[in-house]
């Protein structure tokens, strides 16, 4: 609980130009998490022969990785080096 509450305490002194390369690194991984756990479930849906469903999933899990594109896109702006 400590960690939590001085972590809290060092964002609150960072700028935003310090957060946001910070913060983007989180969604970018937090997104993949996501995507993967989508396409796991777009498979599912498809042997259970909910084919639509498995449709609008994989549409969903693209969706989520341009997303994760364009985040990864903003964070080589912030940090060439990322």
């Amino acid at each position: 609980m400590t960690h939590t509450h001085a972590h809290a305490h060092e964002q609150e002194r960072m700028g935003d130009a310090e957060k946001l390369p910070i913060l983007l690194e989180h969604w970018i991984e937090h997104n993949a998490s996501h995507a993967a756990e989508f396409a796991k479930w777009a498979g599912r849906a498809q042997t259970a022969g909910l084919d639509e469903a498995a449709g609008d999933i994989t549409a969903a899990t693209e969706s989520l990785e341009e997303a994760t594109r364009r985040l990864r896109a903003a964070l080589t702006r912030l940090r060439p080096d990322a």
